[in-house]
Parts: structure tokens; C-alpha cells; sequence
């Protein structure tokens, strides 16, 4: 049960220890992903508005993910981890090994639990995403076809930075790839 609960985990994980662009792709905010080949494909003919709405779709996905990061920063802490040895009992599992020093009894338990109160708060927080890319007016699979085409076209990624950086100018840096 150990095991399966922490490959349910192990993308929210990665936004504990990774990027915001990471994170939207593994916590699927798309339904069903479809090959990079293809979303670049029907994501050639972007529009301005398109572009704007997705730099706006783009700003409160990396909003969410914050407060999301802070609260599983929360839910290992309330279950008595600090961070380190949570990623390390993590990391094991995901290397199917045995962590060191070795899980005792109550890490055992409380580290299931905060796999599942993570990962409910990962399925929360995949909802509240798709929200907010439809509440700026694309579709989930139409923002991960344009998140794809701005990774893959350096002009698309500095004309999205620029629209960012005039929303959000005190934080450029932190709402990029």
C-alpha cells in the first residue's frame, strides 16, 4: 500500500522539490496528454489574445502552485517530517529501496498520511488549475498545446515573459519556466 500511495504522490512531490513548469505537466491539468509532436502541431496558429490569455492562465497556475507547495510543506511538518528526511523516505521508494536510516514504525504510518492528504490536496489542486486556465478562456489541452509551443519557441518564450513581467513586474523571475 506504501508503494502505490507514494507513485501517487511523486508528482505532487516533484513540485516540492521542482519547477513550476514541471509541476503543471506532471500534475496533468491536461485530461489526457498527447504527444509533444502533435500539441506543437495544433499549437502553431497562436493568436495575440490566445498568448494573453495564456500568460494570464500562465500567472495564476504558478499563483496555485505556491500556495500548494507551502501546504504540502505543512502536511509533511504536521505529520512530523522535516522536509529532508520526507524527500529521502520518497526518493527510496522511488529508487525501490529501503530509506536510510530504515522507516520505523510510525514513519511508516504517518508518512502514508500525509501521502494521502497530499494527495487529495493534488487532486484539489489539479481542479482549482483547470479552473483557472478556463477562467482566462482556454481550454486545459489548449494550454498545455500553447505551454508546449512557448517551451519550444524562444521568441514565444520572451514575448510571454514580457506580457508576465508587465502583469506581475516585481516577480518576472519567478513566474518563467
Amino acid at each position: 500500500m506504501l508503494h502505490k500511495l507514494f507513485w501517487t504522490i511523486s508528482a505532487t512531490f516533484a513540485l516540492f522539490l521542482g519547477s513550476q513548469l514541471s509541476w503543471v505537466q506532471q500534475t496533468a491539468i491536461i485530461p489526457n496528454q498527447t504527444a509533444l509532436a502533435a500539441e506543437v502541431k495544433q499549437a502553431e496558429n497562436i493568436s495575440s489574445e490566445e498568448l494573453e490569455q495564456f500568460a494570464d492562465a500562465w500567472i495564476n497556475v504558478v499563483s496555485i502552485e505556491r500556495e500548494t507547495r507551502q501546504e504540502i510543506v505543512e502536511i509533511v511538518q504536521d505529520e512530523g517530517f522535516d522536509p529532508q528526511r520526507f524527500g529521502d523516505i520518497a526518493q527510496s521508494y522511488q529508487e525501490d529501496s529501503e530509506p536510510t536510516p530504515p522507516l520505523t514504525a510510525e514513519e511508516e504510518s504517518n508518512f502514508e498520511q500525509a501521502a494521502q492528504r497530499i494527495q487529495t490536496l493534488r487532486q484539489e489542486t489539479r481542479n482549482e488549475m483547470q479552473q483557472a486556465v478556463r477562467s482566462e478562456g482556454l481550454e486545459p489541452q489548449r494550454f498545455s498545446e500553447l505551454l508546449t509551443a512557448v517551451r519550444e519557441d524562444e521568441a514565444l518564450q520572451e514575448e510571454v515573459k514580457g506580457m508576465i513581467q508587465e502583469r506581475v513586474p516585481e516577480t518576472p523571475e519567478n513566474l518563467q519556466n
